[in-house]
């Protein structure tokens, strides 16, 4: 309507409009973020939206919540003075949880104009007080064609990222698939793996999102999640995977991989059963080692974590898997000493939950400790969950992840290792140290974690949740400068909070179980 009403010749008196004014705040920030494009699409003086710039720095000067910044009376008066003895139109997508009434933005109802709004949401026919005249569409996503559903998807992600600086075909084809495939391939692992985790460092790891803005488009795109546009188009994909190739393969039962369309999958989740290595399954190890060939994320799962024997992967598993960037494996059993993506030099993420050591070795004679772990020297983000797996931080290890940027650890007695991080992992951005069983040390948890800290200037987020024997704060917390995160949930044996010369104001402290 905004594009077509300008554009009509001759239309009848009674639709001729000598301004039509377009509001998208389909993506709801506030009041005050609702005027300011308001008085853009008046283009209105320099003088008057220098007011909002004031304004906003009075309010962050007083710490006023953005989300609850009101409009500017001043501002109002000029765009009523703009506004009066024109005919005009309003189209005003409302993506607030309210019923916005625009006289205090400046729009009297003494003005000669109609005002066409919508919203998506079925709760707002209890709160509209103020609308003359309500339509209601409903129907299926089901009844588009391919085409129409991928145009449709496009106009989402249009709408999703027109703020945020995004590509929308890349958010639409990567993004909202990648998130898609993440909510089902959840469903063949187990929570523990995503608990308290950061998606957007998947996304990164992946190559869904590239280049020197990655961690900042991801960490806009994760509020997208909220977003009545993201059901929307989580919605268009479930359908349009039903009619076209999807860049993802879900397979509930690896012995009926066969039955699926061979063809390259960028992205692979497969739920393994626990026989997978017995010798009846050799068909069944050869399909999935040529359908896991061209992945470049893989989640693989067995049926139950906490059962013996564990599904056993083979250590020739990953040898074609040459674009491997992301690999989650959960509730399996494989070689510690010589582990079946020990090659895979491509391999950004590696997340390990409930895995279990069958014993073997497969080490060729002759093969040094650098060509052995190839896998580490591009590892970016290292998760290790109800795994057993302490040497991988030992020290001649943790010298080759000389990039990593995230380690999240849970249930694992790992204090003996954590001290190798000492001088080492520069860039260390996320360390989560999560409920370390009750063991007895030499030296208390609190010095060990502080001598981890000496030098992580880069360190944002410190998660120590539930390590009940640590009496105090690491001291050399404060040397954190970029800090402004640490979670100190269930550390019960607490005695102090104090952070010397933590001046951050977003320092969160989280311990209600103190």
């Amino acid at each position: 309507m905004a594009r077509v009403l300008p554009s009509m010749k001759d239309p009848p008196p009674g639709r001729r409009f000598g301004r039509i004014i377009y509001l998208d705040c389909s993506i709801w920030e506030s009041k005050r973020a609702m005027q300011r494009k308001l008085a853009e699409e008046l283009k209105l003086d320099r003088r008057t939206m220098a007011m909002f710039e004031e304004q906003d720095e009075e309010d962050d000067f007083y710490e006023v919540d953005r989300a609850s910044r009101d409009m500017i009376r001043n501002v109002a008066a000029v765009i009523d003075q703009t506004l009066r003895g024109s005919r005009f139109m309003v189209i005003f997508i409302n993506g607030s949880d309210d019923e916005i009434i625009l006289s205090p933005f400046g729009i009297s109802e003494y003005h000669d104009h109609v005002v066409i709004w919508t919203f998506t949401s079925s709760t707002y026919a209890e709160k509209i007080r103020h609308t003359k005249t309500r339509l209601y569409s409903k129907w299926s996503l089901s009844v588009l064609a391919s085409p129409q559903l991928s145009a449709l998807l496009h106009e989402e992600a249009a709408a999703l990222t027109c703020q945020r600086d995004i590509d929308p075909a890349m958010a639409a084809i990567d993004c909202l698939f990648y998130m898609s495939f993440l909510d089902h391939g959840c469903s063949i692992t187990y929570p523990s793996i995503w608990k308290g985790h950061d998606p957007s460092s998947i996304w990164i790891c992946d190559g869904v999102i590239q280049g020197d803005r990655a961690r900042e488009i991801s960490k806009a795109l994760l509020l997208t999640e909220i977003d009545d546009r993201y059901l929307q188009a989580d919605r268009i994909i479930f359908y349009l995977s039903k009619m076209t190739r999807t860049p993802y393969l879900i397979v509930k039962d690896a012995e009926l991989i066969d039955a699926y369309e061979k063809r390259p999958y960028r992205w692979i989740a497969i739920k393994l059963k626990n026989n997978i290595t017995s010798k009846d399954n050799n068909k069944v190890q050869e399909d999935l080692q040529t359908t896991l060939a061209r992945a470049s994320s893989i989640i693989l799962g067995s049926e139950w974590p906490d059962k013996s024997p564990c599904a056993f992967l083979p250590n020739y598993l990953f040898k074609q898997c040459t674009n491997l960037c992301m690999l989650i494996i959960s509730g399996c059993s494989f070689s510690f000493a010589s582990p079946p993506f020990s090659q895979c030099h491509t391999l950004r993420y590696l997340g390990l939950d409930h895995c279990t050591d069958d014993g073997t070795s497969s080490q060729l004679e002759g093969e040094d400790h650098i060509t052995k772990w190839a896998c580490l020297y591009s590892l970016l983000v290292l998760d290790l969950y109800y795994t057993e797996w302490c040497e991988i931080l030992s020290e001649e290890k943790i010298e080759l992840m000389a990039n990593l940027t995230e380690l999240n650890i849970e249930e694992v007695w790992c204090l003996q290792w954590i001290s190798h991080l000492e001088k080492r992992l520069p860039y260390l951005q996320r360390l989560r140290i999560i409920k370390p069983p009750v063991r007895q040390a030499q030296t208390s948890p609190t010095d060990i974690i502080s001598n981890s800290l000496i030098d992580k200037t880069e360190l944002e987020v410190l998660d120590l949740s539930g390590n009940i024997h640590m009496e105090n704060l690491p001291t050399n917390l404060s040397k954190a400068i970029k800090l402004h995160k640490p979670i100190l949930d269930g550390c019960v044996g607490l005695e102090n909070v104090v952070v010397a010369n933590l001046l951050s104001s977003h320092l969160v402290l989280t311990a209600p179980n103190m």
